[in-house]
C-alpha cells in the first residue's frame, strides 16, 4: 500500500515536475521572443540615430561648402574690385604727375622768359648808365 501510494504520490509529483517544466519553458521562450523584440527595436533606434546623424553630418558639409563657395565669390569679388581702384589710383597718379610735370616744365619756361627779361632790363639800364655818364665825361 505504501508502494502504490508513494508511486501515486511520485506520479502526481513527476507530472506536476512535466508541468512547471512545460512552463518554465514556455516562460522562456517568451522571455527569448521578448528579449529579440527588444533587441530588434534597439537596433532599429540605433540605425535611425545613425542615419539622422549622417543626415544631419550631410547637412552641415553642405551648408559649410555653400558658405565656403560664398566667401570665395565675395573675395574674389573684392579681390577685382581692389585691382580697379589700385588701376584707377596708378592712372590718376600717373595724370597728376603728368599735370606737374607739364607745370613745372611751364614755370620753367615763364621763369626762364622772366630772367631774360629782367636781364635785357638790366643790360639796356647799362647801357643808359652807360651812356649818361660818357655824356657826363664828355661835358
Amino acid at each position: 500500500v505504501h508502494v502504490a501510494r508513494w508511486e501515486d504520490r511520485t506520479g502526481s509529483e513527476s507530472a506536476q515536475a512535466r508541468e512547471m517544466l512545460r512552463e518554465l519553458q514556455e516562460q522562456a521562450e517568451v522571455a527569448q521572443r521578448e528579449r529579440e523584440i527588444r533587441e530588434e527595436s534597439l537596433r532599429q533606434r540605433l540605425e535611425n540615430v545613425a542615419q539622422e546623424a549622417e543626415q544631419a553630418w550631410d547637412e552641415a558639409r553642405r551648408e559649410r561648402r555653400a558658405a565656403t563657395d560664398e566667401l570665395q565669390t565675395r573675395l574674389e569679388r573684392y579681390d577685382d574690385n581692389v585691382e580697379a581702384h589700385v588701376q584707377g589710383l596708378q592712372q590718376n597718379l600717373r595724370q597728376e604727375l603728368a599735370a606737374l610735370q607739364a607745370d613745372l616744365q611751364r614755370e620753367q619756361t615763364e621763369r626762364a622768359m622772366a630772367d631774360q627779361d629782367i636781364a635785357n632790363v638790366l643790360n639796356r639800364y647799362t647801357e643808359t648808365i652807360q651812356n649818361s655818364l660818357a655824356v657826363v665825361s664828355d661835358v
